[in-house]
């Protein structure tokens, strides 16, 4: 449960129309914020999302292909949670002194599909992959150990691709 929060973000596209039946676009968003939890030992303060995308899309190619599109993208977070910077810091048996989590997480993913069509019958097929790396580093005290001189451990990785037809 949110007692406080603060977010800002910023989003920009940009779009290129080659010919009637085709276009391409770039976007990007990034934001931060921050939130304090009545119900939580640690408060969010940092939120940091980086987003990048590529789409496409061509209509009526030829040969009985109504559409062609598809889209590329990459987002990274990286999260810092604290127990002192939005409260005033009272030590715990559980956590004793000034601690911080920082996990961050890269995703890329890739996705195209293609629609048929004749007289008879329509057919939408597809491919979608994706990749995740997330990491974390943490320390129990602060003021001895930064948590910004710890490296970053990996503790998953996972990924999927699927296919799909309708």
């Amino acid at each position: 449960m949110h007692s406080a929060y603060e977010r800002w973000s910023a989003n920009g596209a940009v779009g290129w129309k080659p010919t009637g039946s085709s276009w391409l676009e770039l976007s990007g968003a990034r934001s931060d914020g921050e939130a304090a939890y009545a119900d939580r030992a640690m408060d969010g303060v940092k939120f940091d999302r980086d987003n990048l995308a590529l789409r496409f899309a061509v209509d009526d190619p030829g040969r009985n292909v109504r559409r062609i599109e598809g889209l590329a993208f990459y987002n990274y977070v990286d999260h810092v949670m604290d127990n002192y910077t939005l409260r005033d810091f009272t030590p715990t048996a559980s956590m004793p002194f000034r601690s911080v989590s920082n996990p961050d997480r890269r995703t890329e993913g890739a996705r195209s599909r293609r629609t048929v069509a004749d007289r008879r019958a329509r057919a939408t097929v597809g491919v979608d992959a994706q990749r995740n790396e997330h990491r974390l580093r943490w320390t129990m005290n602060e003021a001895l150990m930064p948590y910004e001189s710890m490296a970053r451990v990996k503790d998953a990785e996972f990924g999927n691709r699927a296919c799909s037809a309708s």
